[in-house]
């Protein structure tokens, strides 16, 4: 980038950082008009879509259910990340809509399934949403999550508003995961 950083310190003053990065402005296209970009995600709908949801506790797999099939979209259930590698790997390119997905689970964790689906030789695999599904939400969590190709990260107790909103979000942007490895 032909940057700098430049240092300068005197004991008892203080301590002055100078960041030196080079650039150039842009040009605004007289072509685009940035209103034209803006969708709003009322402009997404979720009714008929196809919804993969992972989830090894009886109990919250239910309620993911219900809240999915109550927005109009059909649920196909795993019980864990093997079932669910298997099912979307089994289904036809671009049968599934999205996937949420827990992250804690036996057999085949969410995140080792996600890099699994991810890394699948399909185009499909790299563009359904995997919205993640968790009790666990600190930093480090949210992060491990998007680094094994997830796209969202919803904390436990599930909110039905919260789950649609992020699938419409994913909706909007629709662009192909990167993994870690591509960055």
């Amino acid at each position: 980038m032909d940057g700098s950083i430049e240092l300068k310190s005197k004991a008892g003053v203080g301590t002055t950082v100078i960041v030196k990065i080079p650039f150039k402005i842009g040009t605004q296209d007289k072509n685009s008009n940035l209103s034209d970009k803006l969708v709003s995600l009322d402009d997404y709908s979720v009714e008929g879509m196809r919804a993969l949801v992972v989830e090894d506790n009886v109990l919250n797999m239910e309620i993911s259910r219900c809240i999915l099939e109550d927005s109009g979209m059909e649920v196909t259930c795993a019980a864990d990340g093997q079932e669910a590698v298997e099912i979307f790997e089994k289904s036809a390119p671009d049968y599934f809509g999205v996937i949420y997905m827990d992250i804690m689970m036996s057999k085949m964790n969410g995140l080792n399934a996600a890099r699994t689906i991810r890394e699948m030789k399909r185009k499909d695999a790299r563009r359904v949403p995997i919205i993640a599904m968790s009790a666990n939400a600190f930093a480090e969590d949210i992060i491990n999550s998007r680094l094994a190709g997830m796209n969202v990260h919803l904390a436990k107790p599930l909110d039905a508003e919260k789950m649609i909103v992020a699938l419409k979000q994913c909706m909007a942007d629709n662009s192909d995961v990167k993994l870690y490895e591509d960055l």
